[in-house]
């Protein structure tokens, strides 16, 4: 008769022998639970046979040798896998860092300019005290683009310090694009990177500055100070009476301070006002009839002529009016005034207002810094600011000097000047300037030492004529000529200091 058992269909001839060989294999406890009274003495008879077999089973001796140089496998084992961790670590720190070998450092830096790559730039320069983002490197593109003398340049100072660190390792370069090594880079393979020193821009004008870059408006107040980058920057101008938009360029790789005076050039964003017909009769007296009005601080687009036509407006009984002048080379503008309690306005413009005094001053200041260094050196190309018989009179001067074999240690300390600029009648674009200045000096020769700032011999009011110009291209100013005068300094002349 069949049967089953754990599963299998069996008949009377399987005995208990092989039921307890069949439990081995199977080795079930839920069998045993679920089994009938005969089948679970089948379990106890199989169960007892197992425990047998385990008791007679010996259980080697521990190999404590072995033991050791098992756990010493597995120390070693960690040790080495934390050692490549810690150095996959250091190895991306260090590529993060962007620095090259000297011999790619350059290539790298001229494809980051040319191809105006904010991103690969950004990797390769670093501008020192300042944390640049990348989109900031639009105001040094926009220049770029349209200046290649100074795209040339900034890759040129980078190219020389290469070649010389390549000769000398120890070269360190003071100039304000150059080469340094990077920190924290291989130990036996230094790395390096471009650096840039900013431009601290100086607000020394009376009136707010506004220079906007590609990421910020910055506000300057007078004799407020901000770093930038080389770049081309959008500003505004705010004085008393003029708002004027304008832009600056800041490219000087020689200095690392710009002081900005208000020019004069820019355009008028002082808004406008439609002026109509009212009650309130003004009417304008000035020098210069083709002068805009301004009623309120904004621009009425009116000249004066046109205004007195008009004779009445509707403006407030106290309004303030100033008019404003555009000469070829910037703006001028006449005193405010209101027109409260008055019918009538006298409203003169100062052509050479303080605007362009600044500028003319700025102008000898900084060609009496050149005369220093040129009659140092007999170098012409010391000076920047002269065209015209004024080089030529000058190169005429070293030419001399070197001919006696002799140079020039000067220092100038101060200069007056007239407080009223006299405009050349036939051309509102020239102009003369007398000047008295006072400086020391000492002759020497070429091959005798320089010498010492006490040693030299001081001259005060020493009169010299300059004749100015304005060239519309350039928008600045520049000396024609230069020439010595004679006389003695007016008691209302002012005096400026050198530093």
């Amino acid at each position: 008769m069949k049967k089953t058992f754990i599963g299998k269909l069996v008949d009377d001839s399987y005995d208990d022998d092989r039921m307890v060989e069949d439990l081995k294999e199977e080795g079930s406890a839920e069998l045993e639970k679920e089994a009938s009274p005969k089948k679970k003495k089948i379990f106890s008879k199989f169960n007892k046979s197992k425990k047998d077999i385990e008791d007679t089973q010996e259980i080697p001796p521990l190999d404590e040798d072995m033991i050791k140089k098992q756990r010493t496998a597995k120390r070693k084992k960690h040790l080495i896998i934390g050692l490549l961790i810690v150095l996959a670590i250091f190895v991306l720190y260090n590529l993060s860092k962007k620095s090259y070998k000297i011999d790619k450092l350059y290539n790298e830096y001229a494809r980051a300019i040319d191809e105006r790559n904010f991103d690969y730039l950004n990797s390769i320069v670093e501008v020192e005290g300042m944390n640049v983002a990348m989109e900031d490197y639009k105001t040094t593109f926009a220049l770029l683009d349209d200046d290649f003398e100074f795209e040339n340049q900034l890759k040129t100072y980078v190219k020389e310090d290469v070649e010389k660190i390549k000769k000398d390792p120890s070269y360190v370069s003071d100039r304000n694009v150059r080469v340094v090594k990077a920190k924290n880079r291989w130990i036996f393979l230094p790395g390096y990177k471009v650096a840039w020193t900013p431009i601290t821009l100086t607000n020394k004008d009376g009136g707010e500055l506004e220079v906007e870059s590609s990421t910020d408006k910055l506000k300057l107040e007078s004799g407020e100070s901000k770093k930038f980058i080389f770049g081309r920057y959008n500003t505004t101008y705010q004085s008393s009476d003029l708002m004027v938009k304008d832009k600056i360029d800041l490219k000087d790789l020689t200095k690392k301070d710009y002081n900005y005076y208000f020019n004069g050039n820019g355009e008028i964003a002082n808004g406008k006002v439609d002026l109509k017909k009212g009650e309130k009769v003004v009417h304008i007296n000035t020098n210069d009839p083709n002068a805009i009005v301004f009623v309120n601080g904004k621009n009425t687009s009116l000249t004066v002529d046109e205004f007195n036509e008009m004779g009445k407006f509707d403006i407030d009984e106290n309004s303030e009016i100033f008019l404003l002048a555009r000469p070829q080379w910037g703006y001028v503008t006449s005193k405010s005034e209101s027109t409260k309690g008055k019918d009538s306005l006298d409203l003169n413009i100062n052509y050479m207002n303080g605007n362009i005094q600044r500028q003319v001053i700025s102008l000898l200041k900084k060609t009496f810094k050149e005369d220093e260094k040129a009659l140092a050196t007999n170098d012409i190309s010391n000076y920047t600011s002269l065209s015209s018989e004024a080089y030529h009179r000058e190169e005429a001067n070293l030419s001399l000097n070197e001919g006696y074999g002799r140079l020039v240690s000067r220092k100038y300390d101060s200069f007056k000047v007239d407080r009223n600029l006299e405009v050349d009648s036939e051309s509102e674009s020239e102009f003369k300037v007398e000047v008295f200045a006072n400086f020391r000096e000492a002759k020497y020769g070429i091959d005798e030492e320089k010498p010492a700032d006490e040693d030299l011999e001081k001259a005060e009011n020493v009169p010299y004529s300059f004749t100015i110009s304005y060239d519309y291209d350039e928008k600045e100013y520049y000396i024609t000529n230069w020439e010595k005068s004679y006389g003695q300094p007016s008691d209302d002349m002012i005096e400026v200091k050198m530093n």
